[in-house]
């Protein structure tokens, strides 16, 4: 639980400092579109398996 906190906590500081001289991070600091795509997979997936189960509620007790 440590390492997932500690690494979400760098992620949300790589947002507003990110070292760029480190030659194997200046791709990710320059890019702008999938930098936001695995703080934005775990909130779309949640939703999709709780839509999901209710949906398959739904079609269970129909």
């Amino acid at each position: 639980m440590f390492t997932i906190s500690f690494l979400s906590a760098l992620l949300a500081v790589s947002y507003f400092y990110c070292p760029a001289h480190v030659t194997w991070i200046r791709p990710l600091c320059e890019d702008e579109h999938y930098k936001y795509l695995v703080p934005l997979l775990i909130p779309v997936t949640t939703w999709f398996a709780i839509a999901n189960w209710v949906g398959w509620e739904y079609f269970r007790f129909a």
